[in-house]
Order: structure tokens, then C-alpha cells, then sequence
């Protein structure tokens, strides 16, 4: 079955990555000078979404040496992604309605995991901290001049998606994020001068970093519509017992939060996946 090949070569994408790690070889590597954890993908959040479904499922079947060794993937990507799964991982069980009770058990647990990332990963505090320092810079689009550039490509993108749909609120068409971003809202901005003379000043403004931001951007109030109906869909495979689902479920959340490319090649294998799985329970059920 195709579940059971994704199962075993997401185990086996992060073996090859421990290679790749501590002999500090990355052949994909987006930037030169990466040292993250990332396997065969081109950067560390990009490996984490494919295999983070993968995690859950093994975590939730008990096959704890598959889990444990693709969870410290997730530590070495140093990815602010990689953290923010994890969270989800431990707090979807409790998302169902009939277990809604327990969150108020598991949120002190986050929010002390949380506290611990912040103070002994110091890429994690560092996006952190300059996100929370360079706020305003979603009302005027004034960095500091060493914003980091992780933060700076979310808010960037978020301030341009912001005023596209202050000016647009039924959004400016498919494709239009980075048209706004180049030609249009990119002027009254201040990148930090290191990322102009890389030129990575324009980083991601084609997916606006997050696919909330560029549907948000680009079809404006249905863009909001849009992503409550797709994370309600995808939410009602929490109430099934195959773990894939829920594994699904946190990839299409995270998904979110960071990649705003609309058909990345894993998304046709998830969307797939999940329609299938669900089918063929639904099959077993009435059998």
C-alpha cells in the first residue's frame, strides 16, 4: 500500500539525513552556508512538513524508534515549523469535542515546552525575539537592520498581504501577491540593507512565505472563507482511528503557517491520501 511507502521512506529520508547532518554535507541546500538539519530537501521547514505526518503516525502507533528518530530531526532543522508541530502533535488528541476538557492540561504542558525551546535553542529565541521586536514593521514596513531573515520574510509578507487587502478585500487574483509585492507596497518598505546586497530582499514574496497570507493576499475575504473550510474538512479526520489523518490534519495546519505554494508536489499525495483513507473506512464501517 502507498501509505506504508510513505511510512517507510520518510524513516528512511531521515536516516539519510543524520549522513548529511555530521558530515555537515548538504547537496539542496537553499543557502550555502546551511548547517541545519534537512535531509535531501532544499530547507529545513520543507523537510518537516513532508515527513511530519509520518512522525505522528508512529508516535500514535507506538513504533517509538521510527518516532524518536525522526522527532530530533525536528530539533537539528532548528525549523520554528519543526517546534511549532511538535506542539500541535501533542495537542491535536485534544482537539476532538469529547475531549475538549483535557486542553486545559495540555496548554501548561505547551507553554512550559515552549519556555524550555526558548531558553536552549538560540536560533528558535533569536526568530522569536526579532519577530515580537520588528511588530510594527506590520504597520510600516521598517525593519531593523539585522532582522534575521526568517523574520523578516513572515512579516514582510504579512505586511504586504495586509495592504493588498486593505486596498483589495476581495483580493487582486491568483498569482497577483508578488506582482503587489515588486511593483507596488515593496516601495515603502525598509529591508534590512544585508538582505538587499544578497538579494534576498524579494525572498518568497511569489508564495508569500504562508498560505494564509497569500490567500489572504490574493482572494482577500474568500481567501478567509477558504482556510476555515479547508482546516474544517481536514479536521474531521481527528474523529477516525487511522493516525495518517490526524498526521494529514497537522500538515495541512502547519501548511498554513509557512509555504504559501498552492500545489507543492506533496500536497497531491496528502489530499490523495486523506480522500482515500477516509473512503476506505467508510467502506470497512458499512461492510
Amino acid at each position: 500500500m502507498i501509505k506504508d511507502i510513505y511510512l517507510k521512506y520518510s524513516f528512511y529520508v531521515a536516516l539519510i539525513g543524520y549522513v548529511f547532518y555530521f558530515l555537515n554535507y548538504h547537496p539542496l541546500a537553499y543557502f550555502d552556508n546551511e548547517e541545519r538539519f534537512m535531509s535531501i530537501f532544499k530547507e529545513p521547514s520543507h523537510y518537516v512538513v513532508v515527513v511530519f505526518p509520518a512522525c505522528y503516525y508512529f508516535l500514535k502507533n507506538k513504533n517509538y524508534l521510527q518516532f524518536l528518530t525522526i522527532l530530533f530531526t525536528f530539533i537539528l532543522s532548528g525549523s520554528s515549523v519543526g517546534f511549532l508541530g511538535v506542539g500541535l502533535m501533542f495537542l491535536v488528541p485534544f482537539l476532538k469535542i469529547d475531549r475538549i476538557k483535557y486542553l486545559f492540561i495540555a496548554i501548561p504542558i505547551l507553554i512550559i515546552g515552549f519556555i524550555i525551546t526558548f531558553n536552549y535553542n538560540d536560533g528558535f529565541k533569536m526568530r522569536v525575539e526579532e519577530s515580537i521586536e520588528n511588530l510594527n514593521a506590520l504597520n510600516n514596513g521598517k525593519f531593523d537592520e539585522y532582522t534575521n531573515m526568517s523574520s523578516y520574510v513572515f512579516l514582510s509578507n504579512m505586511y504586504i498581504a495586509k495592504q493588498n487587502f486593505l486596498e483589495h478585500p476581495f483580493g487582486t487574483g491568483i498569482g497577483s501577491h508578488h506582482h503587489m509585492y515588486t511593483t507596488k507596497y515593496y516601495k515603502n518598505m525598509r529591508a534590512p540593507e544585508y538582505l538587499v546586497k544578497q538579494d534576498h530582499h524579494r525572498d518568497n514574496s511569489f508564495d508569500a512565505n504562508s498560505f494564509f497570507t497569500r490567500s489572504v493576499s490574493e482572494f482577500g475575504v474568500f481567501g478567509i472563507i477558504l482556510t476555515f473550510f479547508i482546516i474544517a474538512y481536514f479536521y474531521k479526520g481527528l474523529y477516525s482511528n487511522e493516525y495518517l489523518l490526524h498526521g494529514i490534519f497537522i500538515y495541512i495546519v502547519i501548511k498554513f503557517f509557512r509555504d504559501g505554494t498552492y500545489f507543492p508536489p506533496e500536497l497531491y499525495y496528502f489530499l490523495w491520501m486523506f480522500y482515500f483513507l477516509k473512503k476506505n473506512q467508510k467502506e470497512s464501517y458499512n461492510d
